[in-house]
């Protein structure tokens, strides 16, 4: 997200499945006139979902409760979002990272569009995660609408 974005989503997005943003790094010089460079998050000790799932994963020992609740947390995450129309168009395991208690969130909103705002918008995101619908030929851009099923088939 842009500066003007992330300030106006900063306490609109308060969700315990959404990593929470805590401020914002800006540019001090003010010949510079860069704006905001970085977005203050909550530290998330086991990193991103992939990490976790190819590091700590078989250590832990109930798998299948901690899987579910997972799924579930993720899932809850992205009702979230999509309830205020957010798209996050980048749902991969990198943009879910995991707490010190294994709790789950949504980060990485960069991507992230808003669908009263954005008709027509272009398929962002990673390729390997997007919806074959993105990748089609035939359709001119303004066809590809980007809806919550975006966000589902990452």
């Amino acid at each position: 997200m842009y500066q003007k974005e992330a300030r106006k989503h900063e306490n609109s997005l308060i969700c315990e499945h959404i990593v929470p943003i805590k401020g914002f790094v800006e540019c001090e010089d003010d010949a510079c006139n860069c704006g905001l460079i970085g977005i203050v998050m909550k530290y998330m000790e086991n990193g991103s979902l992939w990490d976790f799932r190819t590091t700590k994963w078989q250590q832990h020992p109930d798998l299948l409760p901690l899987t579910n609740r997972m799924v579930y947390e993720m899932s809850s995450g992205m009702y979230f979002l999509h309830s205020k129309n957010i798209i996050h168009r980048d749902l991969k395991l990198e943009n879910v990272l995991v707490d010190g208690d294994l709790q789950v969130k949504i980060a990485d909103l960069g991507l992230a569009t808003n669908l009263q705002t954005s008709f027509g918008d272009r398929c962002w995101g990673t390729d390997s995660h997007k919806p074959p619908e993105a990748f089609r030929t035939d359709l001119p851009n303004s066809t590809k609408i980007v809806t919550p099923k975006y966000d589902v088939y990452g």
